[in-house]
């Protein structure tokens, strides 16, 4: 994997036109020398291939590459420890440097790309990390998984800054291509609304309601939207009409609960979640995070409010599930909550 020194860029595009020899002694002597050759040279020696018409060039030259590829995983992998720790300890200047040593070496390289959209974005730095998505996702395919996935990257960080033109724009397009509308209209939906366009965010749903009538997921999302942009008696009328027809109670259904002011039949729904919750963990005496899960944590704060409000008598001893972790893991988010309550 050390730098072969003697080797020049002439003498690299010399051994790629041998290649191509009609001696094949030639050529296997080329090949076995682009082999042994450093990972430095991967960019030229990719460039090289793209820029050939030769096809017994192409086939070396691409399985010299793929070879590479090994070697690169291995090579790029303290980098990229590095970096992800810095990212960890939030030092983004040093894990940046660890990522761009690779992309000087190899550019396209997709683990340091992603990384480095990972750090600009924890850094906070969106007009840089929207420019490097933009030139990612012209590279693929558009009918593609790789350009769905950054797609959807792209439209949250434009939301995340404030973007929000933009992301209407980028989200419009990339309905019309994706192969995950549901989600992508959900986004667009929240961008139309960020963007003061709440009419067409209306105009959405009410279509996806006409085209799912048996679903409640679009019902509940535009009276919730109605609630954002202040339309109190639209959310009451829905909310109400979801609340009778859902078989299923999750998140959702404890926030129309709450949001009408429907305590009792809260607290009601909600002990059907969390009594088998509190039977399981009443037998232990030690409790772990991986023992009850951040959204059961919220069920049981919910439930204690349902209860609290509806004068009814409380089925939670918070102090007792509290003090059954550790200290370390009572650092650990939701936890506090059950301290808190």
């Amino acid at each position: 994997l050390c730098a072969e020194e003697k080797f020049s860029d002439e003498i690299v595009r010399e051994f790629v036109k041998q290649l191509g020899d009609n001696n094949y002694k030639v050529r296997e002597k080329a090949t076995k020398e682009l082999i042994k050759l450093s990972l430095k040279y991967i960019k030229l020696l990719t460039e090289e291939l793209k820029n050939t018409t030769d096809l017994e060039i192409q086939e070396r030259l691409a399985e010299i590459i793929d070879q590479s590829e090994e070697k690169l995983n291995e090579f790029f992998s303290e980098n990229i420890l590095k970096s992800q720790q810095y990212l960890e300890e939030k030092k983004y200047g040093d894990a940046l440097k660890e990522v761009d040593e690779i992309l000087l070496i190899k550019p396209e390289y997709n683990k340091a790309l992603i990384l480095k959209i990972k750090i600009l974005q924890a850094k906070a730095d969106y007009k840089e990390c929207i420019k490097l998505i933009t030139v990612i996702l012209k590279t693929y395919k558009k009918d593609s998984v790789e350009y769905d996935d950054m797609g959807y990257i792209l439209a949250r960080v434009l939301l995340i800054s404030g973007t929000y033109t933009e992301a209407v724009k980028h989200l419009e397009v990339m309905l019309l291509q994706t192969r995950r509308p549901e989600e992508f209209q959900r986004m667009l939906c929240v961008a139309y609304e960020l963007n003061n366009q709440a009419s067409k965010t209306e105009e959405l749903l009410l279509r996806e309601i006409k085209n799912s009538p048996l679903s409640t997921n679009f019902n509940v999302e535009l009276a919730w939207h109605y609630i954002r942009v202040g339309n109190q008696e639209k959310a009451n009328i829905i909310l109400e009409k979801t609340i009778v027809q859902s078989k299923d109670f999750d998140l959702n259904g404890v926030l129309n609960c709450l949001f009408l002011d429907q305590s009792l039949k809260g607290a009601e729904y909600l002990n059907t979640i969390t009594e088998p919750i509190l039977k399981e963990l009443k037998d232990k005496k030690i409790l772990v995070v991986t023992d009850v899960t951040p959204i059961n944590i919220l069920y049981l704060c919910y439930q204690y409010y349902f209860e609290k409000t509806g004068d009814l008598k409380s089925s939670i001893n918070f102090k007792l599930l509290y003090n059954s972790f550790s200290e370390e893991d009572k650092k650990i988010w939701p936890i506090p909550l059950l301290g808190l309550y």
